[in-house]
């Protein structure tokens, strides 16, 4: 079963990678005339693209660890998103993650905030979703939270590299109101 998780998480990232990543250009100059004079009345240049972005997550358990799905987890994931202008990235992921205890598949929204203007960049994140179980004990899902904050090295001009660590906080919704965090590294390619 394990290997299986692994086959789907590869075609996944083979899949989500393949996607190629358009832009688009908007240069819209219009003209007009004013008392014979031609004037500029609108002039935009703004630059909007799509992303993918794949990522392999690593976390540690905090507080209690003795549980299931509480002590560590690792796994990848992929994103599949817009840029609005640089500095703000918005996205839809998923993925598959091997807790101590179970299989989880993440469905979740990424959103980062990027800073500067250089080659290297610090950001911001912020991921909210729901985990849903392949395998383990429990069959409740649960929802997640996951603030960040991380670096982006760029590798070309349409590639780049990105590392964050942050808190994951996950709970089950019904039932008993059991709550796990998780200190979690990332680290990943974004192609755009």
């Amino acid at each position: 079963m394990r290997k299986l998780h692994v086959y789907i998480c590869i075609i996944f990232m083979i899949a989500g990678s393949s996607v190629k990543a358009e832009s688009i250009r908007i240069n819209d100059l219009k003209k007009d005339t004013l008392n014979g004079k031609q004037i500029s009345i609108i002039s935009t240049d703004i630059e909007q693209k799509f992303f993918t972005l794949t990522e392999f997550n690593s976390a540690l358990g905090l507080v209690k660890i003795n549980v299931p799905e509480s002590n560590y987890y690792v796994g990848m994931s992929e994103v599949v998103g817009y840029k609005i202008k640089n500095n703000l990235w918005t996205g839809i992921g998923s993925g598959v993650m091997f807790y101590n205890g179970g299989t989880l598949l993440p469905l979740y929204l990424d959103n980062k905030y990027f800073l500067g203007q250089k080659e290297l960049r610090s950001f911001f994140n912020f991921n909210i979703g729901s985990l849903i179980r392949l395998s383990g004990v429990e069959v409740t899902p649960r929802v997640f939270i996951n603030p960040g904050y991380g670096l982006k090295f760029k590798l070309s001009p349409n590639t780049a590299l990105l590392t964050s660590i942050g808190l994951l906080t996950q709970w089950v919704i019904e039932g008993t109101k059991h709550r796990d965090s998780f200190i979690n590294f990332k680290i990943g390619v974004a192609f755009y």
